[in-house]
């Protein structure tokens, strides 16, 4: 299974943090365990305090190893939809309203109890 990170906040604005960003997961495997692996991403993404558009079904494609192809439609179709709705968003969001600057939770919770 391999991941892509696409990234186009910094080139764009120059953000070097993940925050705000819109963000999505598709997972490509031969066999087992690739909603696993989404899940994963899934919870690394919003650890980062990405943006995750609801696009319909997860994204995972199980290849076939000699033919190279996926056979089957639903993936496909799933696929199509993350991408019109990432690029949806991505047209509509003026990112320079959207809030960057959160407190790390550690810092945060530091800060609470040094009030108490």
């Amino acid at each position: 299974m391999k991941g892509i990170i696409i990234s186009s906040s910094e080139r764009r604005f120059g953000v070097t943090s993940s925050v705000s960003e819109i963000a999505s997961c598709i997972i490509v495997g031969r066999k087992y365990h690739l909603g696993h692996a989404h899940d994963q991403i899934i919870n690394n993404i919003l650890l980062n305090r990405m943006i995750i558009p609801g696009s319909g079904f997860p994204v995972l494609i199980h290849g076939d190893e000699e033919t190279k192809n996926t056979a089957d439609l639903e993936e496909i179709v799933a696929l199509e939809q993350m991408i019109e709705r990432l690029v949806e968003i991505c047209k509509s969001v003026n990112y320079e309203l959207l809030k960057n600057n959160y407190y790390n939770e550690r810092e945060q919770l530091m800060f609470k109890e040094s009030q108490l």
